[in-house]
């Protein structure tokens, strides 16, 4: 935007804070729509934003009140501790303004490298209690990314801000907030799941979670790696912008392991970057960002907690020495808990191993025994991990949708053995969790 659009926004804020009895301070931030002013009230300091001429004319105008409506009905005086709070939504001289809460800290992306290690997974729990949020009334914030969260200098509170661009869950349409249905692209590309970037399905709740879950994995994938998602092919799409969107569609993300970070938020990860929102809604869910580590739950169910962790040692990506790594990792880990199990590894070829496991978890009902094969193969993507389960004295069988590890991770052997021991619990439990009580499912 121009500095002339950013002088007359100071001059407007100047005359709206003359009018109202505030104090107008420094300039904030300025982007494409609007700028955004400290101010100083009575009731203390605040954050006014006062949206571009350009911004509020003709179809952009009619966009952009709608969208400012919803949160002046939705978002006022809201309860959320993890959201920017809106104290007001009005206009003055014919333009939109919002005054909301000033939050101290720095975007996130500026501080990615600074984030301890430890942090990581509370970082993750708040911006993820925002979004939950928003979906309970309705909304959806469609732009999660570290640009739009607000961190504390002790990195311990996390605002998930950029309230604008919400949109009712419910609308298949947007009513107004979508150009008059014509559904244009609103979002980051590069934080965009396949199926909203491409339009694959149609807007509605399933959309919108799906690319909740997704943006969410791209917020750890930043917190782990340091760095905002796909930055290499950002860096080289200056002059082609189709590079981030064949990114997208192709290219699985590396989540790594980090020291410091637990395994259940790298895993978390790994399930919500998959391309595939079936696949993503049926692995992922609400109570998974919230605290809750789906490993330790399932260990707990099963009758395998204690203090005999599972680890695997792989030198080299070869999927025969994967497969009986994992193999003999598992029967380690029941061992320790004194659960006798049967297991075996078939090479089919190079790339692709099955591993069948025969045990009977204290939970398996009338001592069951439950069959588990772990199916391992290379794929283009990287290396695939299905999984299903089998009671056959109660013909009872079930999968879990399958998980890719990228194969440009350099450590995707780890990481896929520490998939396939999650899978393996994940199967395990849900085969003989009661009706009802799964582990998986929408987390509502």
């Amino acid at each position: 935007m121009s500095d002339v659009a950013g002088d007359n926004a100071k001059e407007q804020a100047g005359r709206l804070c003359e009018e109202k009895g505030w104090s107008l301070g420094e300039l904030l931030g300025q982007g494409g729509s609007a700028a955004v002013f400290k101010v100083d009230m009575a009731e203390g300091e605040a954050a006014l934003k006062v949206f571009f001429p350009r911004f509020i004319q003709g179809g952009q105008g009619v966009v952009t009140r709608k969208r400012l409506e919803i949160v002046k009905e939705r978002l006022t005086h809201h309860s959320c501790p993890t959201l920017v709070k809106i104290y007001a939504v009005d206009e003055f001289e014919g333009a939109p303004f919002m005054l909301m809460e000033q939050v101290a800290g720095s975007m996130l992306t500026d501080v990615l490298r600074l984030v301890p290690a430890p942090s990581v997974a509370e970082i993750v729990r708040q911006v993820a209690e925002a979004a939950k949020y928003l979906e309970d009334i309705g909304l959806t914030h469609r732009d999660i990314k570290s640009d739009n969260i607000i961190i504390d200098k002790q990195f311990t509170k996390a605002t998930l801000v950029d309230v604008g661009v919400a949109r009712i869950i419910d609308d298949p349409v947007g009513s107004g907030t979508d150009d008059d249905g014509k559904l244009p692209f609103v979002a980051t590309a590069r934080y965009s799941s396949p199926e909203y970037m491409f339009r694959l399905i149609p807007a509605g709740p399933e959309l919108w979670r799906a690319l909740n879950f997704y943006q969410l994995g791209g917020l750890i994938h930043d917190l782990i790696s340091g760095e905002p998602l796909f930055e290499d092919v950002v860096r080289q799409a200056t002059n082609n912008r189709y590079l981030i969107a064949y990114a997208v569609a192709t290219s699985m993300p590396h989540v790594g392991a980090r020291v410091g970070v637990p395994d259940y938020i790298v895993n978390l990860a790994q399930r919500c970057l998959q391309k595939d929102p079936t696949q993503r809604l049926a692995s992922v869910s609400w109570e998974d960002f919230l605290g809750r580590d789906r490993q330790r739950e399932n260990e707990a169910f099963l009758g395998i907690c204690g203090d005999k962790s599972y680890s695997v040692a792989v030198r080299k990506l070869d999927v025969a020495e994967l497969g009986r790594a994992i193999e003999s990792s598992i029967d380690n880990k029941l061992i320790g808990k004194m659960l006798s199990c049967r297991h075996s590894c078939t090479v089919m070829h190079s790339s692709h191993a099955h591993i069948k496991i025969w045990w009977s978890p204290p939970a398996a009902p009338c001592g069951s025994e439950i069959e588990v094969l772990i199916d391992l193969s290379e794929v283009d993507g990287g290396i695939r991990i299905e999984v299903s389960s089998k009671i056959e004295r109660l013909e009872k069988c079930l999968s879990v949708p399958a998980v890719i590890i990228a194969s440009d991770s350099p450590d995707i052997a780890i990481g896929a053995a520490n998939q396939s021991y999650d899978l393996f619990l994940e199967s395990s439990a849900k085969i003989i969790r009661p009706t009802g009580n799964s582990t998986t499912g929408d987390g509502n």
